[in-house]
């Protein structure tokens, strides 16, 4: 449970985002895997009835989470991301900025790549186009040197957001979240001590001066959690200004997948996590009865109970018992271990169906589901739908990069819409071969080799042109015979390059 004061005053959480909670906290917590859950096991694991606590501590130890959820997420992300982000006619001036686009490291691939999970795990993802303030007493060449960067937000630390209906179009007016910082204690140099903040940013509107103009800008203001002189912790406020002249406009791009209104959305996979959580529990039922059948009980009957307390027990040693006492092993007949296993195989079928039915059409659009591959009609699937709003968030935000650098629009970012790869195998590849040129063209065919990920995303079919051209073609058909094996090697004659 978060402390009562982190969901105060400015930490405080908005009825909407309340009422999400409760759904991305499952989800992230099957996210999280089995440390995670472990450490939850008061929520998740339940103690049975009259169980020991020292029992039900050795369980929980013992309990592990087979993460077909998290799988799942990196499945749907790994299949639109195995093929990078595409950069087409954007400004030269910032194409470098790709390779570093958060100022962290992480280059387009890999911010979309985190983004992306983000948004399968929680309903959505932002991101936040920021730039860095001018410091005071900069002159205009070294201010130049600033460029803008990319902040990726989870939509479960966004606290609260307002929307507005401004000519037909839904506007963002308003956006609070919280994020944390690291500093090093002041009592302890060795020491380092998180610290809460929240960030809120509003748009204001207001004539320009010397004008009847309304002008929008951005005011941004942010809140730190201290301890006070009494040792009470209260959110102090930090920082705060407006953006840039140029910004007038909140600058974030939405990645959602479940969207229900802006900046709203659910879990796309919550069913998965909860199904995830019942296999967890199931599974640690089926260790626990298997460690109670595979553990024989010793067990006397009718021997004093004073004697009891005396005996050891071992290979080498025998007891001396009253006449009518007995002594044995007992065990269960473990009878319920079965049962326990097909419960566990109906769950994982559960999940599997789950995991694939976010790659199906949508059958509200009356389209036949498939279980065997994408429908290539990416629009009809709620995978397709993520890809859309992936591209459109990535080009928002690109949009408001340019913005901050005075520059004009230009350009896109494409993401890849081909879902699966195309498997060729040798024979595959020879066949293609065949068709070419009567009945296929040379471009045709390379096109297939790089869809099927024989040919690298940059082959470039004009240079390829070139180097044929260079090339003497009766020993490139003899070539292409010998690895057909349509002819003796012999044959071949021995200056052919291989």
């Amino acid at each position: 449970m978060e402390p009562k004061w982190l969901n105060e005053g400015p930490g405080q959480k908005s009825l909407l985002r309340e009422k999400r909670e409760r759904p991305i906290r499952v989800c992230r917590d099957v996210y999280g895997g089995t440390l995670h859950l472990q450490d939850l096991a008061g929520t998740y694991l339940p103690q049975f009835p009259k169980e020991d606590d020292e029992v039900y501590a050795q369980r929980v130890k013992a309990a592990v989470l087979f993460n077909a959820y998290r799988r799942t997420v990196g499945g749907l992300v790994g299949m639109v991301m195995r093929k990078q982000p595409k950069l087409e006619g954007v400004p030269k001036e910032v194409e470098g900025h790709f390779e570093d686009i958060d100022l962290a490291g992480r280059n387009l691939t890999a911010f979309a790549d985190d983004a992306s999970d983000e948004a399968w795990v929680d309903g959505h993802s932002v991101i936040f186009v920021d730039k860095p303030p001018v410091p005071e007493g900069w002159t205009k060449d070294q201010a130049a040197h600033l460029r803008p960067y990319w902040v990726l937000i989870r939509a479960d630390d966004i606290l609260g957001a307002s929307t507005e209906r401004r000519d037909g179009v839904d506007v963002v007016t308003r956006l609070r979240w919280r994020e944390e910082t690291v500093e090093v204690d002041p009592k302890d140099e060795f020491k380092e001590v998180a610290v809460p903040r929240v960030r809120e940013y509003r748009l204001v509107s207001a004539k320009k001066e010397g004008s009847e103009e309304i002008q929008n800008r951005v005011e941004w203001r942010t809140w730190e959690l201290r301890r006070s002189e009494k040792n009470e912790l209260r959110w102090v406020p930090g920082e705060g200004g407006f953006l840039g002249p140029q910004m007038d406009e909140i600058p974030i791009g939405v990645i959602y997948t479940n969207r229900e209104g802006v900046l709203d959305s659910e879990p796309p996979l919550l069913d998965l996590a909860t199904e995830n959580l019942r296999h967890f529990r199931k599974l640690s039922d089926k260790d626990n009865s298997e460690h109670i059948g595979c553990v024989p009980i010793f067990t006397t009957i009718g021997a004093p109970e004073d004697d009891i307390k005396g005996f050891s027990i071992g290979p080498t040693i025998g007891l001396a018992l009253p006449q009518g006492a007995d002594a044995k092993y007992v065990e269960t007949s473990g009878s319920g271990s079965s049962v326990n296993r097909e419960s566990l195989k109906d769950s994982e079928h559960r999940m599997a169906l789950l995991g694939l039915s976010t790659l199906h059409p949508d059958p509200k659009w009356g389209v036949t589901a498939t279980a065997s591959r994408i429908d290539k009609s990416e629009s009809d699937s709620q995978l397709g739908a993520f890809v859309l709003s992936l591209e459109h968030a990535l080009n928002t935000a690109k949009r408001l990069h340019l913005k901050w650098m005075g520059i004009e629009d230009t350009g896109k970012i494409i993401i890849n819409r081909d879902f699966e790869a195309l498997r060729m195998d040798a024979q595959t590849v020879l066949a293609l071969a065949d068709l070419v040129p009567a009945k296929m063209s040379l471009e045709t065919f390379w096109g297939l080799m790089q869809q099927g990920g024989i040919l690298p995303d940059t082959f470039d079919p004009e240079r390829e042109r070139e180097r044929l051209e260079s090339v003497d073609m009766d020993d490139l058909a003899q070539l292409m015979k010998k690895l057909k094996g349509r002819v003796d090697p012999d044959d071949v004659d021995e200056d052919v390059e291989e």
